[in-house]
C-alpha cells in the first residue's frame, strides 16, 4: 500500500499546485485528488509520469513515510561561467591547439 501523503509531499516539493500537476500528468484534478487522499491507487504509467514531472525516483512513492530532508550546507562548487573566467587565455589556446594536433 502506498502512503498518500508522499504524493502530496512530492507534488508540493516539485512546486506544483493540484491543477498544474494534474495537467502535467494528463489526468483529471479529481483523480489526482483521490490519489492524494488515498481513495485511489495510480496506474503504473501514471506513476511513471508523476515521478518524471515531480523529479523523484519511482521508489519514492513506495516509502512508508515522507523522507526527511537534510540540510547539507552551502554548495561551494564554482559555476561554469565563473570557472571559465579564471582560466588563462594562453592555457585555453594551448589545450585547443594540442587537441587539434592529436586528430
Amino acid at each position: 500500500m502506498m502512503n498518500p501523503q508522499i504524493f502530496v509531499w512530492a507534488r508540493e516539493t516539485a512546486g506544483f499546485t493540484l491543477s498544474e500537476a494534474a495537467r502535467k500528468v494528463n489526468i483529471k484534478e479529481h483523480t489526482l485528488s483521490k490519489i492524494e487522499g488515498g481513495d485511489q491507487t495510480p496506474s503504473r504509467p501514471m506513476l511513471l509520469k508523476m515521478a518524471r514531472y515531480y523529479r523523484r525516483p519511482v521508489v519514492t512513492f513506495f516509502l512508508e513515510d515522507i523522507p526527511i530532508e537534510s540540510n547539507s550546507g552551502a554548495d561551494f562548487r564554482a559555476q561554469s561561467d565563473q570557472f571559465r573566467l579564471r582560466i588563462r587565455p594562453w592555457f585555453l589556446h594551448c589545450c585547443v591547439t594540442r587537441k587539434r594536433a592529436s586528430k
